[in-house]
């Protein structure tokens, strides 16, 4: 029987897949012309953005620049949202087959292939295999990274740690919050202090990555952070807008920012709605504005702490409820709505956007109600899925003598957290962390099923003996 439906959930999801990248489009939000422009100064050496037209007085390096270079490459072909879309359809692939290994050490195939396979199908991943960003690579990214903490956990081969460094690292110039995880490995590296001069080539390497891409973002920006908007979207988002916390007036960081900002004017907001009163001052300088909100922001948390870290813990909640894309997805082909903002359906260099490679009168109209599909989804079965099913297990997991098991568990909630304290409640940042949910609520769920089968058949020895 498990056989049968394995071959359906590899036939549909194949299927599914073909009819994604030969009939699907690749589009663009506001945060995908980020990437675009510092893809741009690679190739150029001229930083412009193109939507908004603002005239920056430094590179804005708050996107990581992994994935700027991957477009900056596929620039140099033609028709590149093809070769775009098939390098992330691919990395959703890989994603899945991870997922399949770790689940297939502790389950029979047929269940470990289906369970890859739902894992494809969550509509997140359906969405950002066509969007230009880079969510979908720090979701291959960081299940890469857990596959080989895996192999670390199970053979006990330090390569394989420090293999887990040097992933991480990669990970973070993708996605910025994964260096964290290259840390950790990196800690734990250092701890067990192998000998033997070939197991360091990994984690110098990561390392090496690392501190190159610090010391370019100094050069670039002036800051060693490694993004160059890290005061703004901590600071700023985080303090100053999610905690609602300011400094006394008599403060001076806050008596420096009220040289440019009337008192009247309330700093609890976004530093896009402030942005306006430094412009006659210093222009679209961001680093100064950085270094004025950042201030504020740092004397901020350190006079409400707890009002921080109780916002820090509102983001993890409230991140787990709103769609994880733009609403106006769903109104491709469709006249500009008031309530949504306009679509960006031209072209990114050789990127051709919202064209797919086969399009009919369907294209516009099947994805539009997928995405309608997908709202309900994220508004009724993923919150239901996170705090029904996920979390309780993943409470129990913490307690799980399975050591993969409690370090995933580990992994979901620092990574978590951490960017739940340092952002903005963005629902995106969920969908890198999918995999860790899927695998936990798997092996979670294998663990509990197989502690009752084992305590029912010691209830019914006893019975027998008794008889």
């Amino acid at each position: 029987m498990m056989k049968k439906a394995a071959l359906l959930a590899v036939t549909a999801t194949g299927l599914m897949l073909t009819v994604h990248f030969f009939f699907g489009f690749i589009y663009t939000c506001l945060d995908s012309y980020f990437f675009h422009a510092f893809a741009q100064y690679l190739r150029t050496g001229k930083y412009v953005f193109p939507i908004l037209n603002l005239p920056y007085k430094h590179i804005h390096t708050g996107s990581p620049p992994l994935y700027s270079g991957l477009l900056a490459i596929l620039y140099s072909f033609g028709r590149a949202d093809i070769l775009l879309h098939l390098i992330q359809l691919l990395m959703l692939v890989v994603s899945a087959f991870l997922i399949y290994k770790i689940l297939r050490h502790y389950i029979n195939k047929s269940w470990a292939v289906v369970i890859a396979c739902l894992f494809v199908w969550i509509p997140g991943n359906v969405i950002y295999a066509s969007y230009v960003m880079s969510d979908l690579g720090g979701e291959f990214l960081l299940i890469l990274y857990c596959y080989f903490v895996f192999l670390y956990l199970i053979t006990k081969k330090i390569n394989y740690l420090g293999i887990s460094i040097f992933v991480g690292f990669a990970g973070g110039l993708w996605r910025y919050p994964q260096a964290e995880f290259g840390v950790i490995s990196l800690l734990l590296f250092i701890f067990k202090h192998p000998k033997g001069i070939k197991h360091y080539f990994f984690p110098t390497l990561g390392v090496l990555v690392i501190m190159m891409w610090l010391w370019v973002q100094h050069t670039l920006t002036g800051s060693f952070s490694l993004g160059g908007l890290s005061d703004l979207s901590f600071y700023n988002l985080q303090v100053m807008v999610r905690a609602k916390a300011l400094p006394p007036e008599d403060h001076p960081a806050t008596a420096e920012i009220r040289k440019y900002i009337p008192k009247e004017v309330d700093l609890r907001q976004p530093y896009w709605e402030l942005e306006k009163y430094f412009i006659p001052y210093f222009g679209y300088d961001y680093i100064k504005l950085s270094k004025l909100v950042g201030d504020v922001g740092k004397a901020a948390l350190w006079a409400h702490p707890v009002a921080v870290a109780g916002a820090g813990l509102d983001s993890f909640y409230q991140s787990n409820f709103e769609i994880p894309y733009d609403a106006n997805l769903a109104t491709f082909g469709l006249n500009y709505s008031i309530n949504f903002p306009p679509l960006y359906c031209n072209k990114l260099e050789t990127i051709e956007l919202c064209k797919p490679i086969i399009k009919t009168k369907y294209s516009f109209p099947v994805w539009n109600n997928f995405v309608k599909a997908s709202n309900l989804f994220y508004h009724t079965l993923f919150p239901f899925w996170t705090f029904i099913i996920f979390f309780p297990l993943l409470i129990y997991s913490l307690f799980s003598s399975n050591s993969v098991l409690k370090i995933f568990s580990l992994f979901y909630l620092f990574g978590r957290f951490t960017v739940a304290l340092a952002t903005y409640p963005t629902p995106r940042y969920v969908l890198p962390f999918y995999p860790l949910m899927v695998i936990i609520t798997s092996l979670a769920i294998v663990e509990i099923a197989s502690k009752l089968r084992k305590k029912k058949w010691r209830i019914l020895s006893l019975r027998s003996r008794g008889k």
